[in-house]
């Protein structure tokens, strides 16, 4: 785990709560996973705790693997990775390469961000085939 990538990440979560939004941080030179929870019309304590959040967004993350498979061991297309079903998020939560990540939770608005980054950055064209497994392979 990585404080200064948590810090980063805390700052961003921070940022999109207070103005409403839900992007990517412009220029991150590191690889970001987003989660958002918004329970609108209802009181803040019916927004997951920051624990069950986060245990939430990777469980999110992880089950696009789904639609990774038949792309193990390859070397995916540019358009399928572009414009095919998102994969993203599980390619870099598994990114052999990324050795570090740090995550940030934010709440307010009546709803609740997470946003973990990763460095160094993953889903790098032409590197998938390399630093992502099969699931339980290592």
């Amino acid at each position: 785990y990585n404080d200064e990538l948590a810090a980063v990440a805390q700052e961003w979560a921070e940022h999109l709560i207070r103005n409403k939004k839900f992007e990517h941080k412009p220029n991150n030179p590191y690889g970001e996973n987003l989660y958002i929870n918004i329970k609108p019309n209802k009181p803040a304590e019916e927004l997951p705790t920051d624990e069950a959040a986060l245990s939430r967004s990777i469980a999110m993350w992880y089950a696009e693997v789904d639609d990774y498979k038949g792309l193990f061991g390859k070397e995916p297309k540019r358009k399928k990775l572009l414009m095919g079903p998102d994969t993203g998020h599980f390619t870099q939560l598994v990114w052999k390469k990324s050795k570090a990540v740090g995550c940030g939770i934010a709440r307010g608005n009546n709803a609740i961000v997470v946003c973990c980054n990763y460095a160094p950055a993953g889903n790098v064209f032409d590197k998938f085939a390399v630093n992502v497994d099969p699931a339980g392979h290592r």
